[in-house]
C-alpha cells in the first residue's frame, strides 16, 4: 500500500503526526494536571496553557526542558561523530 502513496504524502503525514503528539505532551511537560480537551491542535492547546497557567509547575517544567536539550545535544553529537568518519 505505500507503494501507491508518494513520498511527499507519506513525509507531511509523518511531520503532521509528530507536531499533534508534540501538542499534546506540551501540558505534560509543563507539569499541568487539567487536560481539559482531547483536541490538539495549536489554539486549543495555547489556550488551555494559558487557562491553566498557575498550574504550571517550575520544577517540572525545566526538567522537560533540560531533557529536550539534552536530547538535541546528543543528536547533534552523534551526527557531527558520523560525518567526521
Amino acid at each position: 500500500m505505500v507503494d501507491f502513496l508518494s513520498r511527499s504524502a507519506i513525509t507531511g503525514f509523518i511531520r503532521g503526526s509528530a507536531i499533534m503528539l508534540s501538542l499534546h505532551q506540551l501540558q505534560s511537560i509543563f507539569g499541568m494536571k487539567h487536560v481539559v480537551s482531547s483536541k490538539t491542535d495549536l489554539i486549543t492547546v495555547a489556550n488551555n496553557i494559558w487557562t491553566y497557567r498557575h498550574e504550571i509547575r517550575l520544577e517540572t517544567t525545566v526538567l522537560g526542558v533540560i531533557i529536550i536539550i539534552f536530547l538535541q545535544f546528543t543528536r547533534y553529537v552523534v551526527s557531527a561523530l558520523l560525518n567526521i568518519n
